[in-house]
């Protein structure tokens, strides 16, 4: 340290030690200290009050205050100057309580000499602005802290606020997809609902009010006996024809009946419908069980089915593609693969822009909403390969609740008895159609025929079971589509029980699967509602043949289908 001009205040009550503490002080350098002399601790504080000092040399032994309270006073009331202890004894343990509570340094009196006391009072004026200097860095560092810990505090604040926000985003995000999600699944099952509700109007009213009416026609072309009447009743029985068809393709178009039957039936007819249709050969493949369950999912993939391969009859200059149906975990995937003249992918969207109806933009839409996806794979030249992946969930399928009550009707002899089944007499017949317009005219029909009698009629499958086992009729005339109980079904549990009744199954749909199901359920013949009704009198009057024919040969056996359908033509 420079030397410099030190102020210092001697507080000692003896004035010969202090005279002595001037005296060495003064031999070192009589210029670089001012000392001040006081006599009580009373004073010393006073005099501080009022002026600067650069050190304090503290007697402990003072007239107003004595030993360890001297200089913890004044290192109370006056801390930023330093203080140096002086005392007559050396003890050991008070200078060191002393350093530990701020004092600087601590001098026993007549052991020190000049030199020493000034080395000492420079050292303790060092070590003083030293700590005071670490004091203020230190301040100055927990204020720093303070500030920087607040601006995190804030920091963290604004943050956990934004988390919050976000978090509160995002779950509304989630919440307004499972709307979406619901909303397109409520879409689906809307649209699907709507095309069913028409479609069975047109099956169920407009297509069985027509059937009627062309068997009304039919009677009146074989009993008419003007030319020109039957040549009437043959043009109108041609044109209901026709309205039959175009009602029926209507019906496929909307919702095909088959559906509810599950994905993989509707899509065995859709393969079969296409090449109908546009001449497309479709190599289907299911493996295992792949039936989503959820409604909508089946009736959005079947409906994306159909838009995927009606543009490849379209659009991919080719007459095959295959169908590929897999499940996977909760997933459900079909793909549409062709070899045809392919396009680029990124024109989906633009073109899904543009256009209205189910495309594919509307399907990739969909499927996204319902927590799927559509993958494309194509190139010019190189064909097109469509996957279709949806979420897979079970969902049961509703139940018969609500359906009308049954009807049945048997027809009994004069006597109040039912009629037995008697060789050679009038073919015994049951009418299975949950339409009573198409019972109403079948009967009418058929009681034109002198060798047939109508013994009985159901609407569904369960009615039909009870009744058949009460008249055993000799052919029963089975609609596939009824309500309880289907009449695959009625008819499986029937050929179980009477093998001898012959059953020859409905339909207001010409279809290849459920002709087959009819016949394997023990069906003897299959014919569509629609046709010739020449065709349902020759079937009947083939089995009564079929069944004479056993009977004479003590044959049990069932007739053969085969057979039957030729007599029937």
């Amino acid at each position: 340290m420079p030397k410099s001009h030190l102020r210092v205040l001697l507080v000692e009550d003896s004035p010969s030690d202090a005279r002595l503490l001037l005296e060495q002080l003064t031999q070192v350098d009589p210029e670089q200290f001012e000392v001040t002399h006081l006599e009580r601790l009373e004073d010393a504080l006073a005099r501080l009050k009022e002026q600067p000092f650069d050190v304090v040399l503290l007697d402990l032994s003072l007239p107003d205050s004595a030993g360890q309270e001297t200089f913890l006073r004044a290192e109370r009331e006056a801390p930023h100057v330093p203080l140096v202890v002086l005392s007559g004894t050396s003890d050991e343990m008070l200078g060191i309580e002393a350093v530990q509570h701020g004092i600087q340094d601590y001098l026993v009196k007549g052991q020190a000499g000049g030199p020493q006391i000034a080395r000492t009072i420079r050292y303790a004026i060092e070590r003083k602005r030293m700590g005071e200097a670490l004091r203020q860095a230190r301040d100055e560092m927990e204020l720093r802290v303070e500030e920087r810990t607040a601006e995190l505090t804030q920091t963290v604040d604004t943050l956990q606020s934004e988390v919050i926000q976000r978090a509160l985003a995002e779950q509304s995000l989630r919440e307004r997809s499972d709307q979406l999600r619901l909303l397109a699944s409520e879409l689906t099952l809307a649209e699907q609902r709507e095309r069913q509700r028409l479609a069975h109007v047109l099956h169920d009213g407009l297509q069985q009010l027509l059937v009627s009416a062309k068997f009304r026609l039919a009677m009146m072309e074989r009993t008419a006996k003007e030319k020109e009447a039957k040549r009437a009743a043959k043009e109108v029985s041609e044109l209901i024809d026709e309205s039959i068809e175009t009602s029926r393709s209507l019906t496929a178009d909307l919702s095909p009946p088959i559906l509810s039957e599950g994905l993989v039936p509707a899509l065995e007819w859709l393969v079969r419908w296409v090449y109908e249709k546009h001449g497309l050969a479709i190599d289907l493949q299911a493996h295992g069980d792949v039936e989503p369950g959820a409604e909508d999912v089946t009736v959005l993939m079947f409906q994306a089915a159909r838009e995927l391969l009606f543009n490849v009859a379209k659009h991919a200059r080719t007459k095959a593609a295959r169908m590929h149906l897999t499940r996977s975990e909760d997933q459900i995937q079909l793909s549409v693969t062709d070899e045809g003249v392919g396009f680029d992918p990124a024109q989906l969207r633009a073109e899904g822009g543009r256009s209205g109806g189910f495309g594919l933009f509307s399907i990739h839409e969909r499927l996204n909403l319902l927590g799927g996806r559509m993958e494309v794979v194509s190139a010019p030249g190189r064909g097109s390969r469509f996957t279709l992946i949806a979420p897979s969930a079970a969902q049961p399928r509703g139940s018969a609740a609500g359906a009308q009550a049954p009807h049945i009707s048997i027809g009994v002899s004069s006597t109040g008895k039912i009629p037995p089944a008697v060789a050679g007499s009038r073919i015994r017949i049951v009418l299975v159609d949950d339409h009573m317009v198409v019972r109403q005219g079948l009967a009418r029909l058929l009681r034109e025929e002198c060798d047939m009698e109508i013994v009985g009629e159901a609407s569904d499958g369960e009615s039909a079971v009870s009744l058949i086992r009460q008249v055993q009729p000799d052919v029963v005339l089975m609609d596939i589509s009824m309500p309880r109980m289907t009449g695959i079904e009625a008819t499986r549990i029937i050929h179980a029980e009477l093998p001898d009744v012959r059953i020859i199954g409905l339909s207001m749909f010409e279809e290849a699967e459920r002709a087959e199901a009819m016949r394997r359920a023990g069906a003897v013949a299959f014919l569509t509602k629609s046709g010739p009704s020449d065709a349902v009198i020759a079937a009947i009057r083939a089995c009564a043949r079929s069944a004479e024919a056993r009977a004479a040969a003590g044959t049990p056996k069932q007739p053969d289908p085969k057979t039957l359908a030729n007599n029937a033509t």
